[in-house]
């Protein structure tokens, strides 16, 4: 491993004790404290090193998908059946391509790689956006469902089409609807030291 890894492993290696909602504690040996940003370094080390190995799988296949990574906006995309383009945030991934061919293979290969990792995609958190008639087939064989507009990193998705836009501005509406629904929430205590007692009785999962 890495010394970025070993450091960050040398900070856990004592134990951290876990409260269970059943009144009951018990240390544990595994994982980082919920809400830690080492967490999220330490996933996204791994993740990145699984994202690697799967671009090396792919140029093996027949014929060769190159499996690159999406870059901002103003860099120029390859829009070929035999490239699929990747874009993480944390455990979120995704993945789009031309060819609903290559998009399979990839995500053949990126289950692949994330099970010996012992991680494994959530299909039932899938989503295929597209309105192609061979879209629906490949939602169907990896369990995810077809839709013009999904939420990525607090921003939409979406087909290029009226009806993705559409959809993809009823979502962000939606979302933005949620973050001040929890504000108001907070506003609405009585007293600051109800927020205090709230924060303190959450503990490591306040964020």
């Amino acid at each position: 491993p890495s010394c970025a890894v070993a450091v960050a492993a040398a900070l856990y290696c004592k134990p951290t004790v876990v409260h269970s909602t059943l009144g009951f504690s018990f240390p544990s040996m595994r994982g980082v404290v919920q809400g830690c940003p080492v967490g999220s370094a330490l996933y996204d080390m791994a993740h990145a090193a699984a994202m690697s190995e799967v671009a090396e799988v792919l140029l093996t296949k027949v014929p060769p998908i190159s499996f690159e990574v999406m870059e901002r906006v103003d860099v120029p995309l390859r829009i070929e059946d035999n490239v699929v383009y990747h874009v993480s945030l944390h455990d979120d991934l995704v993945i789009a391509s031309r060819s609903t061919a290559s998009l399979s293979s990839a995500r053949e290969v990126i289950a692949s790689v994330l099970e010996r990792r012992g991680l494994k995609l959530a299909d039932s958190k899938g989503v295929v956006l597209g309105t192609r008639g061979d879209v629906a087939g490949l939602a169907s064989r990896v369990g995810a469902k077809v839709q013009l507009a999904e939420m990525f990193a607090g921003a939409p998705l979406h087909v290029n089409s009226t009806e993705g836009v559409d959809h993809a501005n009823r979502l962000l509406q939606d979302y933005v609807g949620m973050k001040f629904a929890v504000i108001q929430s907070a506003l609405d205590l009585e007293h600051p030291q109800d927020m205090m007692r709230a924060i303190i009785s959450a503990g490591v999962w306040s964020r």
